[in-house]
């Protein structure tokens, strides 16, 4: 027979597991463990094995990732880029000189429990998503999506490095979605960086042309004079330093 996240009951006696292991206790078996491959085999086997009650199943999530480490690492760059947008209700938030976290969130609270990913292959972050994750109705995305709303979008010259000032580009291609709420970047070739302003339903109600600004410190008052919100992440208490 099967287990419901997959693995055989035959390979999970094999392994040493019960029928009768609960996700739960894998997840304080991760508190448990060193941070090496060893450990992060046992975790998945453990993982690939679990019966999940409903309560230990978590609404929402998010990734915090280090920018420069998104783009070097091949597994966390196939993961965000590939893997992640199959989960609509976790979201990315870049946050330089961090490891790697992924913080997952119950229904009606505020903060989540946090599982550090550092070193961890893309279908093993994968995989935690899939056996964490309640499968949500159409309803219960689209309330997710309403806080994840797009109030604003930069649009930004990808080969135009030395054409605008180092603050604008700066802001624009590592701050901005980091700090402010519902916000997103567009890059294009060869086109001038602009702000375009969204109403409740996505249709653009403004648009600023951004090529005299040459401060971060204009940038953030336009932000503000445009109602745009920083984030209040949950993330700062569990920072740590990325590796490179």
């Amino acid at each position: 027979s099967m287990n419901p996240t997959g693995a055989s009951s035959e390979s999970c006696s094999a392994l040493g597991f019960s029928e009768t292991l609960m996700c739960s206790a894998c997840s304080r078996l991760s508190s448990m463990l060193a941070d090496d491959e060893e450990s992060r085999q046992l975790l998945s086997e453990c993982q690939g094995c679990c019966q999940a009650d409903e309560q230990d199943l978590y609404f929402h999530g998010k990734i915090y990732v280090c920018p420069h480490e998104a783009e070097q690492n091949q597994d966390l760059h196939h993961f965000v880029n590939r893997e992640l947008p199959k989960f609509p209700a976790v979201s990315v938030e870049y946050i330089p000189q961090s490891r790697p976290m992924i913080e997952l969130i119950k229904e009606d609270e505020q903060k989540g429990d946090f599982t550090n990913i550092d070193g961890w292959k893309a279908d093993e972050m994968t995989e935690l998503l899939r056996l964490r994750l309640k499968n949500l109705t159409e309803a219960e995305l689209e309330v997710i999506a309403q806080g994840k709303e797009v109030k604003a979008q930069f649009t930004h010259c990808r080969r135009c490095r030395y054409r605008y000032s180092h603050d604008l580009h700066e802001f624009i291609r590592q701050d901005v979605e980091m700090m402010y709420q519902g916000v997103k970047v567009k890059l294009e070739d060869w086109v001038s960086p602009q702000l375009d302003l969204y109403d409740g339903e996505g249709k653009i109600t403004e648009t600023v042309d951004l090529g005299s600004y040459s401060d971060s410190a204009s940038l953030h008052q336009l932000m503000e004079s445009k109602g745009i919100l920083k984030k209040a992440s949950t993330y700062r208490g569990e920072i740590r330093t990325c590796s490179g």
